[in-house]
């Protein structure tokens, strides 16, 4: 952990270490949010009402591997951030060791069973014959890409409870620009 994070965090006036800490949260929030707009423009450029039909059905995959990803992320950095209180460096990095593997195995768990239950998960989020095709492959690719989607949430909020939002956001842009 980095002393002048640290130092922000405990011993700067909370108006400054408030408006030090969300400004790259906000910046990060709005790369989320572009990334979200990047998929829909490019297969937007297809001219294929399917395909873009199909991006939208497999929004909610993507929801709930953030909402697991958060879970993980939330859980933990509420916990660094207390031992960081606390000064137990050591409590605080055995946190984001185990909240890092929880969010591999919790992704790695979630591709191996949607991968599974494809064909079923494509049906319950009422893909048309039309769109089933297209939905089924974007849901594929999203469920292929579930570890590092979901591990870059998680360890951007624990990120941010060690004091360090600017990583956080740049890990972020670095997911959504790949």
């Amino acid at each position: 952990m980095n002393e002048k994070r640290i130092k922000l965090l405990s011993e700067a006036p909370v108006s400054k270490a408030i408006f030090a800490m969300s400004i790259p949260v906000v910046l990060g929030m709005m790369v989320n949010v572009l990334y979200n707009l990047v998929d829909i423009f490019f297969v937007g450029r297809l001219n294929d009402y399917n395909q873009l039909a199909a991006v939208n059905i497999a929004m909610p995959v993507f929801m709930i591997m953030m909402a697991l990803a958060a879970f993980v992320g939330t859980g933990a950095s509420s916990y660094i951030s207390r031992s960081i209180g606390e000064k137990n460096e050591v409590q605080a990095n055995k946190t984001l060791s185990i909240g890092f593997g929880l969010s591999i195995m919790i992704a790695a768990l979630l591709t191996v069973i949607g991968i599974v239950f494809l064909p079923t998960l494509v049906k319950v989020l009422g893909a048309s014959a039309d769109t089933s095709k297209f939905a089924t492959t974007y849901i594929f690719i999203l469920l292929l890409g579930s570890i590092p989607i979901m591990v870059n949430y998680a360890a951007g909020q624990m990120l941010r409870a060690e004091g360090d939002p600017m990583a956080s956001m740049m890990g972020m842009l670095i997911g959504t620009v790949a």
